[in-house]
């Protein structure tokens, strides 16, 4: 409805946040229905008792606004993090999620997931087989489990490749994400996000570009490329990329939320 996005003393808002009231609404609506339907599986039990709700989106805001993007750099379409980092909430009752306790809401978790992931994690949860690589069958080939992380634990680590097209010069730039790497031995602490050219995706060739540390640097302005002490590191991320990207996985954004 236009004109429903008010600020708090009543004024009326930018069309954009009439569309956050609609979205509200919508979901509201939503979650007011599986609460108050009966689950034709469990006849003595509402929908919502065994539903999983997942709030989030595909992709940073359409705006360059700081109001919409937050203390990350650039917006849609881009490979730097206010261009794919979003907000992941997902709720499901009965103590399933956070720390099995369903009377205490509001966990969070740092553990880098994407999109992609939902394949595997709702495979896990069903009870279905995903595709069976080795038989030549394909799908989910990029998606890993993150169920745990729903229940406050913690990830194996493993990298993820962003795929930009939007500042990159021919709209095929790339960047590859790992946490806290583990390096001859040693875990170099830290949220490593390194950039690439187009040849990466375009010839399987890494060119690295960027690197940042994102616990430190979310805003993506200190590119640590060229220091020293971070030249393992640096390899380890180049052969990373060209493994994963040859391999054929991990080509899809991914977030990382509450960081």
């Amino acid at each position: 409805v236009a004109g429903a996005g008010r600020t708090v003393s009543g004024k009326p808002m930018q069309t954009r946040y009439d569309f956050i009231y609609e979205n509200d609404v919508a979901l509201g609506r939503l979650l007011d229905f599986l609460e108050s339907t009966a689950d034709p599986r469990r006849p003595s039990k509402k929908l919502l008792g065994n539903t999983v709700v997942i709030f989030t989106s595909d992709n940073g805001a359409e705006i360059k606004a700081k109001t919409a993007t937050g203390p990350f750099r650039s917006n849609k379409g881009s490979v730097y993090e206010g261009g794919h980092r979003v907000p992941f909430i997902v709720a499901w009752p009965e103590g399933k999620v956070g720390d099995g306790n369903s009377k205490t809401p509001g966990k969070t978790s740092a553990e880098l997931l994407g999109l992609q992931d939902m394949y595997s994690t709702f495979s896990k949860i069903l009870g279905v087989p995903l595709p069976d690589l080795k038989a030549g069958q394909k799908g989910a080939e990029d998606s890993f489990n993150v169920l745990p992380a729903w229940r406050g634990e913690k990830l194996a680590r493993r990298p993820m490749i962003f795929n930009d097209h939007k500042e990159g010069k021919d709209e095929a730039a790339a960047a590859i994400r790992l946490d806290n790497p583990r390096i001859g031995g040693e875990i170099i602490d830290g949220k490593w996000k390194m950039f690439f050219d187009a040849s990466l995706l375009r010839a399987g060739k890494a060119k690295p570009l960027e690197l940042y540390e994102l616990a430190g640097d979310p805003m993506e302005k200190n590119n640590r490329l060229k220091e020293g002490n971070l030249q393992s590191l640096v390899k380890h991320l180049v052969w990373q990329a060209l493994l994963h990207r040859n391999a054929g996985g991990h080509r899809i954004a991914a977030f990382a939320p509450n960081e």
